[in-house]
């Protein structure tokens, strides 16, 4: 049972490392047209969690803007393509 809780956290561990040290990395940072405080108008919503775009957000390369915590989550949960357009997301 213990050889099965050291591999588990070893593997959460991994996961959050790589998510961390890949995020870091020039390429990703390329990927990312803006990262900061836009107005937008109303209607417009992030299309993870639906709810209007404000605050911080994150725009794609293909120009589809996201809430910068919902597109984090997005990535560490295996997501590598623009959620609207399915362009890939150079990680």
């Amino acid at each position: 049972m213990v050889y099965v809780n050291l591999l588990i956290g070893l593997g959460i561990a991994t996961v959050v490392a790589f998510a961390y040290f890949n995020w870091n990395t020039p390429s990703s940072r390329r990927m990312l047209l803006n990262d900061r405080r836009i107005e937008r108008s109303p209607e417009d919503l992030c299309t993870i969690c639906l709810d209007p775009l404000s605050g911080l957000t994150v725009s794609l390369r293909c120009k589809h803007a996201l809430h910068k915590k919902c597109f984090y989550q997005y990535l560490v949960n295996g997501g590598r393509q623009c959620p609207v357009c399915r362009r890939k997301i150079d990680v």
